[in-house]
């Protein structure tokens, strides 16, 4: 799977899955994020990393 499929896929998910899991935290504040990218972004990234058999970063 190539890494654009794999965005594609992640924000398809994020889209319905993140709305729906918010609903469920016991604090449902609105809180401000200090992360500057998407969910969905971040959930391609480790899935990606998980993938490659890396195990580390460096």
């Amino acid at each position: 799977m190539n890494l654009t499929q794999l965005f594609c896929d992640m924000d398809y998910f994020c889209q319905y899955f993140i709305p729906e899991w918010q609903k469920q935290l016991i604090s449902n504040k609105e809180t401000k994020r200090t992360h500057r990218m998407s969910y969905s972004e971040i959930i391609t990234i480790w899935v990606f990393y998980h993938q490659s058999g890396y195990r580390t970063f460096n």
